[in-house]
């Protein structure tokens, strides 16, 4: 599935899903995204493209990056809808938090494991400096099952939390590590500035949900009004996807600087 093709499937959820809460509530919502790659992109692309407003949604969107800590958010009821990783909403939910996941447009790793040109094999990552976003989330995750399919062990690497994607990718390039998981648009600077793709873990054979949309059920219950409430339908109009989808064909690095005056909650 094509990165453009994905985000037209999430941008569809997206819109319905907080579509079908706006009956119920004059509030205006809070959505959040975890970054700037393609595969984050469906809820600032719907502001950008004006789809919320399209369909009467008056919908706030804030940068939180990391799935803990927009899950924290949502259960705060700081945000009543939150995108990222199954890997926060699961944990939450095995502790006794009221969230829901209302659907996933994407059910592989949307990463490729980048690493400094000499590193030419899986073995070749013993005894070095791995980045990743934060421990617990999809990236840690990833890294793990990776790690299984070579048949290698968390302790045979030394493991380093570094923060988002443009962080990691500095630190990669300024030597200060030897890998790290990334993303278009981050992910095309890396192999211009000659580093290497190790493994696609998209093409892992594990399969987890990504881009999900989440929602707290406390927001679900008090916004209901009339019925129960919907579930996310997947249709709506072609024209959105297809601005969609177009948007997402043309994601690039200075999107990505553009946007890096966008709210952002670090909680």
């Amino acid at each position: 599935m094509t990165m453009g093709r994905v985000l037209q499937v999430a941008l569809v959820l997206v819109c319905l899903g907080l579509a079908g809460q706006h009956g119920y509530t004059a509030d205006r919502l809070v959505a959040d995204y975890g970054g700037h790659a393609g595969f984050q992109s469906a809820v600032w692309v719907a502001e950008d493209l004006k789809i919320f407003e399209k369909h009467g949604l008056d919908v706030e969107v804030i940068m939180i990056t990391g799935s803990a800590r927009s899950v924290a958010a949502l259960l705060g009821g700081s945000t009543q809808f939150a995108t990222g990783s199954a890997t926060g909403p699961l944990a939450a939910a095995a502790k006794g938090s009221d969230i829901k996941i209302l659907a996933a447009s994407y059910n592989k790793f949307p990463y490729a494991f980048v690493v400094k040109p000499e590193i030419r094999a899986p073995k070749d990552l013993r005894n070095k400096k791995v980045n990743i976003l934060n421990f617990g989330g999809s990236n840690d995750l990833a890294l793990q099952l990776a790690l299984k399919e070579w048949g290698m062990k968390l302790p045979d690497i030394q493991v380093i939390v570094g923060g988002d994607a443009p962080t990691r990718l500095g630190s990669l390039m300024a030597g200060r590590t030897d890998a790290t998981v990334l993303s278009p648009p981050h992910l095309t600077i890396a192999l211009k500035a000659g580093y290497r793709v190790l493994a696609d873990m998209g093409d892992m054979s594990a399969n987890f949900p990504q881009s999900t949309l989440n929602q707290g059920k406390l927001y679900a219950r008090e916004s209901r009004r009339r019925e129960t409430f919907p579930a996310c339908l997947c249709r709506g109009d072609s024209r959105d996807q297809d601005a969609a989808g177009k948007d997402a064909e043309s994601l690039r690095g200075s999107d990505a600087d553009r946007r890096s005056g966008n709210a952002a909650h670090d909680l």
